[in-house]
């Protein structure tokens, strides 16, 4: 079901980034969201300062849920991007960090986006 609600975010917010990653039985191991909105907030009003953090997914399908944020102009919270993980390790984390740089590229008033 991931893939069409993937594909179905990409429908009504043209722009929007999804990714999802499998290992080879097919089973999920990661996935990642930026929404287009959220990606033309940062590049245009936000401050660019990242704050990153994960925590724990419990219940019937565990892992980690991994949120990027920044503050707008009267430092309020901007959702930037989100994704889940399976584990909580240094691969799952450097996954989620490449795919945002990704997204948000390099602003070119910003001396250091991320550093991986």
């Amino acid at each position: 079901m991931l893939p069409a609600y993937c594909h179905r975010l990409k429908d009504v917010n043209p722009g929007t980034i999804t990714v999802i990653e499998t290992n080879v039985a097919n089973q999920f191991e990661y996935m990642f969201i930026a929404h287009a909105a959220s990606l033309h907030g940062f590049q245009t009003v936000i401050r660019l300062i990242i704050s990153i953090h994960g925590t724990y997914l419990k219940g019937k399908f565990p892992g980690i849920i991994f949120v990027a944020i920044c503050l707008d102009a009267i430092n309020r919270v901007f959702p930037l991007a989100y994704g889940f993980g399976d584990v909580e390790d240094e691969m799952s984390w450097s996954w989620f960090l490449n795919k945002l740089k990704n997204a948000i590229g390099s602003p070119e008033d910003c001396m250091k986006t991320l550093q991986i």
